[in-house]
């Protein structure tokens, strides 16, 4: 099935899961060793079959710190090659903050994301760096600049990427495969971007929360939320705020883009909507759900050739969690539940769909666990 892929990590939601499972377990593997524990960041899966997983953390044996680069075999799951990332950068960073994997078309991206500086920090902008097909590191650029921070980076259609950054004013630029930009888009200190996912059509949809809005640092509301579509150059096209706290959305094949939003962030009881709006943000469908969730990033809708998958957790406390499935029209389909995890991660992909999670079992140890399921 052709699937929009993207990495996604989801927390502290309640989700009920359903009695007959409609998944199937095609392996389930952990990489590392006993005296590495090394927690994943981020993961993609390319256009030749492979698995990519960056993990973060300490070997003891080496007694330092370590961020590390696995290729799996999709197939079975075999551990093809480790690469230890040092990747050089145009400026010396005291601490990263963020990694992020990306698959577009056939090439491989790393992008990285970090500051320098004590209490006045310095945010330095966005780096990516290609990886080959062995996860050879080629040349590193900035492709954002100084002053910003990676939020979220989806693929696109061509072969491209779409890159959203903050701390700066919140910007989405769209990058070619050799890492110039083709359009940049700047939306302002008033908008504070929630999340972004591109149309088969290279055309972008987009959610962000008014940054000047009192209730959203009191928690108490009310909270508004704004869709908005950009054409394939760029451009707002369309905008229309909606009454909702922060939302996950999915640009689906159809052409609808679609939002799975709470009404607060606050308690455990938020009701969860399920939306879908036309290309001009027009509502084709709004149905409650029966997910519960503290409201948030802490949910997300992923697209589908034939519909929609959320990853949901089930309760603040809890380490298990389910996935529901919704078709194109909006209608609830089937609920399973998933294996346990302390952070769950998802990466979509032609041929099934990867868990990937930080094997913590009873000490302070833990190692990359990868399972491929296959569903309807």
């Amino acid at each position: 099935m052709a699937l929009l892929s993207r990495f996604v990590l989801f927390s502290a939601i309640s989700a009920v899961a359903a009695a007959q499972s409609h998944h199937t377990v095609v392996w389930d593997r952990s990489y590392g060793g006993p005296h590495l524990a090394c927690g994943p960041q981020t993961a993609a899966v390319d256009a030749n079959g492979s698995v990519w997983v960056v993990c973060r953390g300490h070997d003891y044996d080496k007694n330092r710190d370590v961020t590390l680069l696995y290729r799996i075999d999709s197939g079975n799951g075999d551990l093809k090659n480790t690469t230890e990332l040092n990747v050089p950068l145009p400026t010396p960073l005291d601490f990263w903050q963020t990694f992020q994997l990306v698959s577009s078309g056939s090439s491989l991206s790393l992008l990285s994301s970090g500051a320098r500086g004590g209490r006045m920090q310095t945010f330095d902008g966005v780096f990516r760096t290609p990886l080959g097909p062995d996860g050879t590191a080629g040349a590193t650029v900035r492709v954002v600049p100084e002053g910003s921070q990676l939020q979220e980076s989806v693929p696109t259609g061509d072969g491209g990427l779409l890159i959203a950054a903050d701390q700066g004013p919140p910007t989405i630029r769209k990058i070619g495969s050799d890492g110039r930009a083709l359009w940049v888009n700047t939306l302002g200190w008033s908008l504070d971007l929630s999340d972004i996912s591109a149309f088969p059509d290279g055309s972008v949809c987009f959610s962000a929360e008014p940054s000047d809005e009192p209730g959203d640092f009191l928690g108490k509301g009310p909270f508004k939320l704004a869709l908005i579509l950009l054409g394939r150059n760029g451009r707002a096209a369309r905008r229309s705020w909606i009454n909702a706290a922060q939302g996950a959305l999915a640009a689906g094949p159809n052409g609808i883009c679609a939002l799975l939003y709470s009404d607060t962030f606050t308690g455990t009881t938020s009701k969860v909507r399920f939306a879908g709006f036309d290309k001009r943000l027009q509502r084709l469908w709004d149905v409650p759900t029966s997910l519960k969730a503290l409201g948030g990033r802490e949910y997300m809708l992923i697209a589908t050739s034939d519909g929609y998958f959320a990853f949901t957790r089930n309760g603040v406390d809890s380490l298990a969690w389910s996935l529901a499935s919704f078709s194109l029209d909006g209608r609830f389909q089937w609920a399973d539940e998933l294996p346990p995890s302390i952070q769950l991660k998802v990466v979509m992909a032609e041929d099934g769909l990867y868990l990937v999670e930080w094997n913590q079992p009873d000490s302070a140890m833990g190692s990359t666990r990868v399972l491929k399921i296959r569903v309807p």
